[in-house]
């Protein structure tokens, strides 16, 4: 249990500037880069703090770089943080003034990206033997990376109007569902809605990546909710387990056979003290 004690530390905020936070229309991700400025700004009474890295501040946070970089640039542009020099910011505590400046369409932006095309002797899930394990290491990362692939909001060639995100997500989402399981994927609008609110939610990049944490999860059957193995394998799967659905579940494969190898040492060694008090019971005195 976490030891939480204000002996350990605590932050001071003012009664209204919380209530504008509950009140914004912050996403999740843009809400734990404001709680961060408010944790190392008004946890240690300062009216600013210096961002060394975003690479470092994602790590730090448990968040994709290129997330946290949209996001954090969005925050900017729309009052909520003041740059207040070199790689320093602010939290601006004049609420009312937050979105003022925000540009349009600020909840998913997505820059252009071009997809790369797989090499004839790269195994990605769509020139694979059919016979081929469903997902091996290949496989994974490529299983990734067809989910980016047109995740970005690219235009079409002829020029008309880009695919929304979301749409775009549930489309490569199908691909991958089909290239692994071998089965059709059944289309729901359920699906483009959960996937929309994913998207807003927590940014394009990090669903991918939880996409494809539960991927390999259903591939172990590695905790409870992945027992079907890829029937498990689903949008509504990824929104009701988003906070379960993390890395360090990941079975990794040696320390898996390091554990059936102690397991079976284990079972050894008492298969062989039951022999031993059958063969050589004890003394009665």
């Amino acid at each position: 249990m976490a030891d939480v004690q204000l002996k350990h530390g605590y932050t001071q905020i003012a009664d209204k500037l919380l209530m504008g936070l509950i009140k914004s229309d912050l996403t999740g991700v843009q809400f734990r880069i404001v709680i961060w400025i408010i944790r190392f700004t008004y946890g240690f009474n300062r009216k600013d703090v210096k961002v060394k890295s975003l690479r470092g501040l994602a790590m730090d946070m448990n968040m994709d770089n290129r997330t946290l970089a949209r996001a954090f640039n969005i925050l900017i542009k729309s009052n909520v943080l003041i740059k207040s020099g070199d790689n320093t910011y602010r939290l601006n505590k004049d609420f009312e003034k937050w979105g003022s400046n925000a540009p349009p369409d600020t909840q998913t932006p997505h820059p252009k990206v071009t997809p790369e095309r797989p090499t004839s002797d790269t195994q990605t899930p769509h020139n694979r033997h059919p016979n081929a394990p469903l997902i091996n290491k290949v496989v994974i990362k490529n299983f990734k990376e067809n989910l980016k692939d047109k995740g970005n909001a690219v235009e079409k060639t002829n020029g008309t109007k880009a695919m929304a995100p979301h749409v775009e997500f549930v489309e490569r989402f199908k691909a991958c569902y089909e290239s692994v399981i071998n089965k059709p994927f059944k289309f729901d609008k359920k699906q483009f809605i959960i996937a929309a609110r994913l998207i807003k939610d927590f940014g394009y990049d990090a669903v991918v990546e939880k996409t494809r944490i539960l991927g390999v999860m259903c591939r172990d059957q590695s905790v409870w909710f992945t027992k079907d193995g890829w029937g498990s394998f689903s949008i509504e799967k990824l929104s009701n387990r988003w906070n379960e659905i993390l890395p360090s579940r990941i079975i990794d494969p040696d320390q898996k056979k390091r554990d059936e190898f102690m397991a079976e040492r284990q079972k050894v060694r008492k298969q062989d003290e039951r022999l031993r008090a059958i063969i050589n019971p004890p003394r009665r005195n």
